[in-house]
């Protein structure tokens, strides 16, 4: 299966990564459950999914400010 390209621009068209946001955050929560540590790895796809690091990093950068900008936690 091939995940759709992401759109990190929220004026565009079929900009949904904000509630891909809120859904990793609440999976991130439902693997704390069961957790005694405040430490989770979380594996992003599969060996062949990432082949350009540079476009990994600003989807994870953007990840992470779009969390912090929702204030989920």
């Amino acid at each position: 299966m091939v995940d759709a390209p992401l759109i990190l621009n929220k004026d565009a068209e079929g900009y949904v990564f904000d509630k891909k946001v809120v859904a990793f955050y609440y999976g991130m929560v439902d693997r704390f459950v069961n957790e005694r540590t405040t430490h989770v790895m979380r594996p992003f796809g599969c060996d062949m999914a990432y082949v350009d690091a540079k476009i990994n990093y600003r989807i994870m950068d953007e990840l992470m400010r779009i969390w912090d900008e929702l204030e989920l936690y």
